[in-house]
C-alpha cells in the first residue's frame, strides 16, 4: 500500500516500477492535511488535472498499480504472484479487457463475488519479487549504456515542468507546518482522530458538523474540537 507521503515519492521519481499488488492513494484532506510533498505539485503534470484532483484531494479510492499506470503516474507494473510455478497478474484487478459497458475498466478492482474469489485465491499464491527486481535492473542497465552527460542533461530538461510546478508552490509549502500543526487546527483534529481510532472505533471526526459550526462563525477552539471529535467507545 503506497499512501500519503509514501505515495508522493512516486511523483518525485523520474520512473516508478510497481508490483502489481501495490495500491496508491492520498488521505490528506480526509485527515486534516495537504499532500504538499509532491502530489499537489506533480500529479497535474503527469495526470490530467481532473484525475489529479480526484486522486489527491478527494481521497476517494486506493487505485491499483494498473490504474496508476493507465493514469501515467507510474512507469511499469510487474506481477509478483505465482500459481503452479508461473507468474500471474493480480487476480483482484481487471487486466484482461479495456472496455465494459462503455466504461474503461482496465486497472479497476473487481467487485462482488469475483473479488471475494480473487482474494481467496491470492491467499494461496506464492509471492516472488524476482521479476520486479529484474525490471529495476533492466532500467538501470539501459541508462548505464548511455552517455552520462547526455542523460543528465536530458533528464534535467524533462524535469523542468516538475520544477516549474514546485517553484510555483514553494511559498505556500514553507507555511505548511504552521498552518496545519497548530493546536485545535484541522491537522491536529485529523491526526488525533486517526491516532485514537482504537478507542473510538473510527478514524474520522464529524467533518459535516465541523463545516456547519464554522458556517455559523464558530472559532477553532477547545469547545469546537470537543464537539466534533469521536468519543471513546463504552
Amino acid at each position: 500500500m503506497s499512501i500519503g507521503g509514501g505515495e508522493e515519492i512516486s511523483g518525485c521519481c523520474d520512473l516508478t516500477i510497481a508490483a502489481d499488488t501495490a495500491t496508491f492513494g492520498q488521505v490528506g484532506p480526509a485527515h486534516g492535511s495537504t499532500a504538499m510533498g509532491g502530489a499537489v505539485q506533480f500529479k497535474s503534470v503527469t495526470m490530467t488535472i481532473e484525475d489529479a484532483v480526484w486522486n489527491t484531494v478527494a481521497c476517494a479510492e486506493q487505485m491499483s498499480a494498473y490504474k496508476m499506470l493507465r493514469k501515467s503516474y507510474i512507469h511499469r507494473v510487474e506481477p509478483v504472484l505465482k500459481k503452479d510455478g508461473k507468474f500471474i497478474r493480480n487476480p483482484e484487478v481487471i487486466t484482461d479487457k479495456w472496455i465494459e459497458d462503455g466504461q474503461i475498466v482496465y486497472g479497476e478492482f473487481k467487485t462482488g463475488d469475483e473479488l471475494k474469489e480473487a482474494k481467496a485465491l491470492v491467499k494461496t499464491l506464492e509471492r516472488d519479487t524476482s521479476r520486479l527486481d529484474q525490471a529495476v535492473d533492466e532500467v538501470v542497465w539501459t541508462f548505464a549504456n548511455l552517455y552520462p552527460q547526455q542523460v543528465g542533461n536530458s533528464l534535467n530538461m524533462i524535469r523542468a515542468q516538475k520544477k516549474v510546478s514546485w517553484e510555483r508552490t514553494k511559498a505556500e509549502t514553507i507555511f505548511w507546518w504552521a498552518a496545519n500543526a497548530g493546536v485545535y487546527g484541522e491537522f491536529d483534529m485529523g491526526m488525533t482522530a486517526f491516532n485514537t481510532s482504537k478507542m473510538t472505533g473510527t478514524r474520522d471526526a464529524d467533518i459535516i458538523k465541523l463545516r456547519q459550526l464554522l458556517a455559523k462563525g464558530r472559532r477553532f477552539d477547545a469547545e469546537l474540537f470537543e464537539e466534533v471529535m469521536p468519543k471513546p467507545q463504552k
